[in-house]
């Protein structure tokens, strides 16, 4: 049976309910609120990759095209410190401690805009949130402290910045620094693990 897959973003959801990354995986149907979400996404990554006006004629709905016009992606770029880099997706194994692919047991995840810094010490990541409800901040973000882990091993650094981007309904961005350093990065390795061996446990009570 193929299972429901584990994400970064599902990660709140795991760490309440292990049991529901158990049950047979079967595609859900989207809302107009995540296609709203993913438009937004998209608008973000070509605007950087090409251009702004590439990017607006890329949206078929005039009014969020008229909402992502407003978006001052200068704001963005500059509390980001550079162009995003998408469409790469991480992963977490708890077996393995690194990023690899083909596991029984691995977490993924895809960041939204990720650089390494010309030191080659540190790497500055960035996640896009489109939703109107705020998410929690950078260090208290479950999600986010996943993607940290997940940059500081892929580069094998002990120093992650992260930015969490809100965009509210004006189209305004509030930016959200954090940095994890190796307290931060092992304390977030540690409950990650905790919640894939929880989410392991179920699937093999399932699978006996």
């Amino acid at each position: 049976m193929a299972f429901q897959t584990l994400s970064a973003s599902k990660l709140p959801i795991a760490a309440e309910c292990p049991g529901a990354f158990a049950l047979e995986a079967h595609a859900l149907p989207s809302s107009k609120w995540a296609a709203r979400g993913t438009t937004i996404h998209q608008f973000i990554d070509t605007a950087f990759r090409e251009s702004r006006d590439v990017a607006l004629a890329g949206i078929e709905d005039e009014d969020l095209a008229i909402f992502c016009a407003k978006i001052p992606l200068h704001e963005i770029e500059a509390h980001f410190g550079g162009e995003p880099r998408t469409e790469v997706q991480f992963f977490y194994s708890p077996e393995l401690d690194t990023c690899y692919e083909n596991m029984s047991n691995f977490l993924g995840g895809k960041v939204d805009g990720h650089r390494l810094m010309p030191d080659g010490k540190s790497v500055r990541g960035a996640d896009w949130k489109t939703g109107f409800v705020r998410v929690p901040a950078p260090l208290q973000n479950i999600q986010i402290r996943a993607y940290a882990l997940m940059l500081s091993r892929r580069y094998d650094v002990d120093r992650v910045e992260f930015a969490v981007v809100d965009i509210d309904e004006e189209g305004l961005p509030f930016v959200r620094n954090a940095v994890f350093e190796e307290m931060e990065l092992d304390a977030a390795r540690a409950e990650i693990r905790a919640i894939m061996e929880a989410v392991d446990t179920e699937r093999r009570e399932v699978e006996i």
